[in-house]
């Protein structure tokens, strides 16, 4: 009797192995793909409406506006960030997906490189490498598919992530930014101890703000002038979520700068601001 072999279809998974530079080889890119599905899940949680009808995403973007008009007192006037001048529908917009004027082939390549700095007491060597554009994009597969069109990875000092332009469906222009970050112990990226989703959102081809679970990051490339170098400004805050109705932020408030020099260190500036929204 012949025995009946019931062939199934085998799922091809998607092969994410360029997206670790070869200076990395311990690193798994299997955390890009978790990384990268937990930060799709967290935007998208973003967007849910609460009992009053407003999302996260919502509430957020208007925490980034106030902040940004009681910053400017606590900064140096060449490191402020009057340069952010979106409103909060644009933000909103952007985290939905219409994020106008991005460029999934130029949206990390004004961050490209080795900068130095202080993170909090830490000194941080922060690297951005080239992005890796993606013509056709690639599919992440799960109950929520997106494609991603390209992807930058990051060394950050305490740990490594990367960057992502994607969209929901495989032809739209309707480009939105994904990040993930895994922190390590002692330098190690095989001491992986804590996981951080980011929904990013381009304000300009100098200019990324980035919403994580608590708190939020102003990050703009400033070119050199006159005699100030070139440099890369980290500008935040920490913020609570009162239920799903309110946020506010009560003091710690931050700055880093980074320049190209490892001997140009500017110290880290922590301030106070208090705000509410919406």
């Amino acid at each position: 009797m012949l025995a009946l072999v019931l062939l199934l279809p085998v799922r091809s998974l998607a092969d994410w192995s360029w997206v670790v530079p070869t200076e990395y080889p311990s690193i798994s890119a299997d955390l890009f793909e978790k990384g990268i599905k937990e930060a799709e899940k967290f935007r998208r949680n973003l967007l849910l409406k609460n009992a009053a009808g407003l999302t996260q995403a919502e509430i957020l973007s208007e925490a980034v506006v106030r902040f940004q008009k009681l910053v400017g007192d606590h900064l140096a006037k060449e490191n402020n960030v009057k340069g952010f001048r979106l409103k909060h529908k644009r933000l909103f917009q952007a985290l939905e997906g219409d994020n106008h004027g991005l460029e999934p082939q130029q949206a990390f390549s004004a961050f490209e490189g080795k900068w130095y700095g202080v993170w909090d007491k830490m000194e941080v060597d922060h690297y951005w490498f080239p992005q890796i554009n993606q013509t056709p994009p690639v599919k992440v597969e799960g109950f929520h598919a997106f494609w991603i069109h390209s992807v930058q990875f990051a060394w950050i000092g305490d740990g490594f992530g990367w960057n992502v332009v994607a969209s929901e469906k495989e032809d739209s222009d309707e480009y939105y930014v994904l990040g993930t970050v895994f922190h390590v112990r002692d330098k190690d990226p095989d001491q992986v101890y804590l996981h951080r989703p980011h929904a990013g959102i381009s304000a300009g081809q100098d200019r990324l703000i980035w919403l994580t679970a608590g708190e939020v990051f102003l990050e703009e490339r400033i070119a050199a002038k006159g005699d100030l170098p070139e440099r890369y400004t980290i500008t935040g805050f920490n913020y609570q979520m009162n239920g799903r109705d309110q946020l506010s932020v009560k003091g710690n408030s931050f700055q880093a700068v980074y320049s190209r020099d490892p001997e140009i260190r500017t110290p880290w500036r922590q301030f106070w601001i208090n705000l509410t929204a919406p």
